[in-house]
């Protein structure tokens, strides 16, 4: 068969390379920081499964010292609860993420603000967010009034019906897709470095993911927002995690009101053995 090649051909060869590229780029960025993430959740995991032993050696426990880690980073990733007879850790290892740091600020510095502006440009006012502030990245297209500056919902509500229209198309055909893309990426992630740690006892023996889910259950017993995709509202079970939970014996000398517990049981063993004699 005879053909001769369209102008269109090479244009669409090379893009079909780039796409290649890109993509390849993509799994080689998410395979690294998975490694990365791997080995410091397996460090972590070890350090949890040692700290029964060398929880004792603290009269108060030195978080940051121990995990080696700074005071910030202790407050924010650590929960520490010492119970009557025990003690558990949380560590949230996902904070930790590149990727997960990337989605957290699109969704508070964009998509929030945007998912907002578009929904009050749809239905109106929204009292919801009428104290929020829509920066100017969400603005571009407005009317001279307001570009540059920021924006409100009562702002947003009295804005033309055009220029309403181009904040739902902004959000619907730049933000949300861009949302979407840093999520599953950083789902991508998370499911790299587990398959990485599927062997390791450690982690294994401190995998915190129903602690996770128990800890956001009452979150997801609520109607996800209106309008948006699937993806962006999956079940709390379909979530991974890489946050480690331990649990341990609180040692015997810090325990608080343990003599009079040993009285207590002394005293019932006392009463027990009176009765067996009659």
């Amino acid at each position: 068969m005879y053909r001769i090649a369209s102008p269109h051909d090479a244009d669409d060869a090379e893009a079909d390379d780039a796409d290649k590229v890109h993509k390849q780029q993509w799994l080689d960025e998410v395979n690294e920081e998975a490694q990365a993430a791997a080995t410091i959740v397996g460090d972590v995991a070890e350090r949890l499964r040692r700290l029964g032993t060398a929880y004792g050696e603290w009269k108060h426990f030195d978080a940051p010292a121990y995990f080696d880690i700074p005071q910030p980073q202790a407050d924010l990733l650590l929960t520490v609860v010492e119970r009557v007879s025990s003690v558990y850790v949380h560590f949230q290892m996902d904070l930790l993420l590149p990727s997960f740091g990337a989605a957290e600020s699109y969704w508070a510095n964009h998509f929030a603000p945007a998912y907002h502006a578009a929904n009050i440009a749809h239905l109106g006012r929204d009292e919801l967010v009428d104290g929020w502030e829509i920066g100017p990245r969400s603005t571009h297209r407005t009317n001279g009034n307001h570009v540059g500056k920021s924006l409100n919902g009562a702002d947003v509500a009295l804005l033309s019906s055009s220029n309403k229209n181009a904040f739902v198309h902004d959000f619907f055909a730049e933000v949300q897709p861009t949302m979407l893309s840093h999520w599953q990426r950083l789902m991508a992630v998370i499911q790299a470095a587990r398959r990485i740690l599927v062997d390791d006892i450690g982690y294994l023996t401190t995998n915190g993911v129903e602690d996770e889910r128990n800890r956001y259950y009452q979150h997801w017993q609520h109607e996800p927002a209106p309008g948006l995709p699937a993806e962006l509202c999956p079940a709390l079970e379909d979530i991974p995690t890489l946050s480690l939970t331990f649990t341990f014996p609180l040692p015997v000398h810090r325990q608080s009101g343990r003599l009079r517990r040993l009285r207590t049981n002394r005293e019932r063993n006392r009463r027990r053995k009176g009765r067996g004699k009659n």
